[in-house]
């Protein structure tokens, strides 16, 4: 069967995900983001939004797994913006996870009960940096 492909996008690399530069640390080589093993404590993540905000990119994630632990209330991060600090998108993006206690991912939603929040519009990023 021939398929024809309107996507033109490329994928360059991983953005999260646990051992994203496991073979470059294993071989000494320089690796561009400060925790290349286990950021967050995060083995994987989907469902991205990421929304500009006062200088830096904020990012967030509808599920994240981790080795011990798991967030269906949406993970977020940050990120410094290329140019201000942050990594030229072209070589990676050095995320600052907000964490719980425990160094995992922290929950951004909190639900009630344990279960999963799926975001599905652009983050009011304001009304949550408001509020921490």
């Amino acid at each position: 069967m021939k398929i024809k492909r309107l996507n033109i996008a490329e994928r360059l690399y991983r953005i999260t995900g646990e051992g994203i530069y496991r073979d470059s640390v294993l071989v000494d080589h320089p690796v561009p983001i400060k925790q290349p093993l286990l950021n967050g404590k995060v083995m994987g993540q989907d469902s991205v939004m990421v929304a500009p905000y006062r200088g830096k990119l904020y990012w967030f994630w509808g599920d994240t797994a981790g080795p011990a632990d798991f967030n269906g209330a949406t993970s977020g991060a940050t990120s410094e913006l290329p140019g201000k600090g942050g990594l030229d998108p072209s070589v990676g993006i050095d995320l600052s996870y907000f964490v719980n206690e425990s160094g995992f991912s922290k929950e951004m939603c909190p639900l009630p009960r344990r279960g999963l929040l799926m975001e599905f519009q652009r983050p009011n990023v304001h009304a949550f940096v408001s509020s921490q």
